[in-house]
């Protein structure tokens, strides 16, 4: 079985494009995982996390091929597969990069609010008002601040009153 279509020897550094883009289709699923996540879940920190990963792991996919390419190992051929693989790549950076910046502010926003910021809890509103679509638990948090605050309600100190039957309520 030949090691190419037109039957030559494979291209230098041809594995490593395999490699590579194999990383490409692993990244862009996991990507893709961590945004569904983000959508329906409001574990905003862990997946702030693992967007950070997913865009580390595709810089360095980025610099392995342009070392490859500085190698002379991307030659026959394998030159357009590098550059659709840093492209595929840069747009993996750019979209877990953004990502991760809006979990990261949906994670500050969740915390602030369960302590009971006000400013936090008006972002919140806002936030939902403009995208209905933003994850529940947002909803949930601003839920909860509300239960606490009637649960806990004012406090209001009462003195003690002792009933008697003849003289009725005296201060004790």
């Amino acid at each position: 079985m030949p090691a190419t279509l037109s039957g030559g020897a494979p291209a230098l550094g041809a594995s490593e494009l395999g490699r590579l883009a194999d990383l490409d289709t692993m990244l862009r699923h996991d990507l893709r995982a961590e945004q569904q996540r983000l959508e329906s879940g409001c574990e905003f920190a862990m997946v702030r996390e693992r967007l950070a990963s997913v865009r580390d792991e595709a810089m360095g996919a980025v610099r392995q091929l342009g070392t490859l390419w500085r190698e002379g190992r991307t030659r026959d051929g394998g030159f357009a597969m590098s550059e659709l693989l840093v492209y595929n790549f840069a747009t993996l950076v750019d979209e877990a990069r953004r990502d991760s910046a809006l979990a990261d502010t949906l994670a500050l926003l969740q915390d602030e609010t369960r302590q009971g910021s006000p400013d936090a809890r008006a972002l919140i509103e806002r936030m939902i008002e403009i995208h209905p679509a933003a994850p529940s638990c947002l909803t949930r948090a601003l839920d909860e601040q509300d239960r606490e605050s009637h649960v806990a309600g004012p406090v209001i100190e009462l003195e003690p009153v002792l009933y008697t039957e003849q003289s009725g309520p005296s201060p004790k």
